[in-house]
């Protein structure tokens, strides 16, 4: 398995209640080692909260999250997939203004999003380069330890009748906090109130950017959805970590138990923002072994045909998740926890009960034929999961025909 990371800091009000968080990029438990672009940045932030972790768990239930945007993270299309009642979008301060961002900024409000500006200085160039983006917001974030004293109290003199909420950054002190209070700021932030926490989250190991770009080509050209389903069908690690999403942020009603369900469920729009997402944030530092997935893939075929016609998909997807332990590097228990799988699937691969706990050990056994000509005499003493750690390792190349 592999580890992320994410940071998380307080933004407070003037009775010192938690009014939301601001969530930060990290690529270690120290910090940051190598501060990636904007748009790749904010992508992982993303789909490390709406993918991987208990969203509720990072900000608490009904609070704010406060992300970090710029112009390629607005034009990418990615923040249509956050809820415009908890996220409050932060323009940064080094953002261009152009005709293409107003225009964008106008549909994310038409969204319902609330915007905010980041790390505003208040200067007269300041006050002139972001004017026509004011009348869209409704917090400035303003750095209060840059900013010329007197140009910051009468800033706030002048936006006190305005429909804008001042947040206070970089509050140091006590002092800092009471004299801004009576300023007539209304949101802090700063190390004297909260400094950025980093939480770390154990995660499965991530698909190949190659296959994302595929599906985003399909899905893009109106491809068929059993296209789709085909080429999702062959990524049990893509197919996982779309359905640990569905189980973040959509309402389920039913228990998974197909991939075409799972793009039914997500939608063409939904599904190809999530990979665009999932493409941003992708670090390549880890791919999956091709052999692996080749076994997987094989053995869910094979259970498919087996199968009766109205069980074919169920089949499928219990031989395609029966390796997920050794493909993310995890137990079954850890893996069934985090996501909603219809009940016969996960018996079937933990228990071999039932039917498709039947066709599982019948596919499994064909593969130990395929193994046993490697391994001749000796199969006797490996145990399958031995042999498929040998060929994760040393990368032997399978090629079975199970049908």
């Amino acid at each position: 398995m592999n580890t992320i990371y994410i940071a998380r800091q307080k933004i407070l009000n003037a009775h010192g209640k938690i009014f939301g968080y601001e969530l930060l990029f990290r690529d270690s438990q120290d910090g940051i080692k190598e501060f990636p672009s904007n748009l790749r940045a904010t992508a992982q932030i993303l789909l490390t909260a709406l993918t991987y972790m208990d969203f509720d768990s990072i900000i608490g239930t009904g609070q704010t999250a406060f992300v970090n945007i710029d112009n390629s993270i607005i034009n990418s299309q990615i923040l249509e997939l956050l809820d415009p009642d908890i996220f409050v979008l932060e323009l940064l301060e080094t953002i261009t203004i152009d005709e293409m961002l107003i225009t964008n900024i106008k549909k994310l409000k038409k969204l319902g999003f609330t915007l905010a500006l980041d790390d505003f200085i208040c200067t007269k160039e300041s006050l002139i380069y972001f004017a026509p983006i004011f009348k869209f917001l409704s917090v400035i974030k303003i750095d209060v330890m840059d900013s010329d004293p007197l140009e910051l109290q009468d800033f706030a003199k002048k936006m006190s009748n305005k429909k804008i909420t001042l947040l206070a950054e970089k509050i140091e002190s006590k002092e800092d906090y009471l004299k801004y209070i009576q300023m007539g700021f209304k949101l802090f932030q700063g190390y004297y109130l909260h400094k950025p926490e980093t939480i770390e989250y154990k995660i499965f190991k991530e698909a190949t950017a190659v296959i994302v770009l595929k599906l985003i080509t399909i899905i893009k050209n109106n491809g068929e959805t059993a296209e789709i389903n085909k080429l999702l069908r062959k990524r049990p690690d893509l197919s996982f970590s779309l359905i640990q999403y569905i189980n973040r942020n959509e309402k389920l009603d039913e228990e998974i138990s197909s991939v075409i369900q799972v793009i039914t469920l997500l939608g063409r729009a939904k599904l190809t923002r999530w990979l665009l997402m999932y493409l941003y944030a992708e670090n390549n530092k880890s791919f999956i072994n091709e052999s692996l997935l080749e076994m997987a893939f094989n053995r869910a075929e094979h259970m498919e045909s087996m199968a009766n016609d109205v069980d074919k998909d169920t089949a499928f997807m219990t031989g395609m998740f029966s390796l997920l332990d050794i493909l993310f590097d995890a137990n079954f228990d850890d893996i069934f926890q985090r996501i909603k799988i219809d009940t016969v699937i996960v018996e079937a691969i933990t228990k071999k009960k039932g039917k498709y706990g039947a066709l599982l050990k019948e596919a499994e056994n064909s593969q130990k034929g395929y193994l046993k000509k490697i391994f001749g005499e000796n199969f006797s003493q490996f145990d399958v999961s031995d042999l498929i750690d040998f060929l994760r390792n040393y990368d032997i190349d399978m090629k079975m025909n199970l049908k």
